[in-house]
């Protein structure tokens, strides 16, 4: 795998299951917080490339962080 904004993607995930099993919510987790500040940062810069923005993984990352907010932000 080539994109770091995937890779930081599936990382985010991953802390925000930690965060879930060590009982913190996943939007207070620093660890969790900080790869989604850093994949959001990746994010914005592909989108405001106007080759890049419309591109399988610009698509891809947009419907993974819908769903991973989607998910985690119902998380009690």
């Amino acid at each position: 795998m080539k994109s770091p904004l995937l890779a930081y993607l599936g990382i985010f995930s991953s802390a925000c299951y930690q965060a879930e099993a060590q009982r913190l919510s996943p939007e207070k987790a620093a660890l969790a917080l900080g790869y989604k500040t850093k994949s959001l940062h990746l994010l914005n810069e592909m989108l405001s490339d106007p080759k890049l923005a419309t591109s399988n993984e610009a698509i891809g990352a947009v419907v993974n962080i819908m769903i991973t907010e989607w998910y985690w932000n119902n998380h009690k």
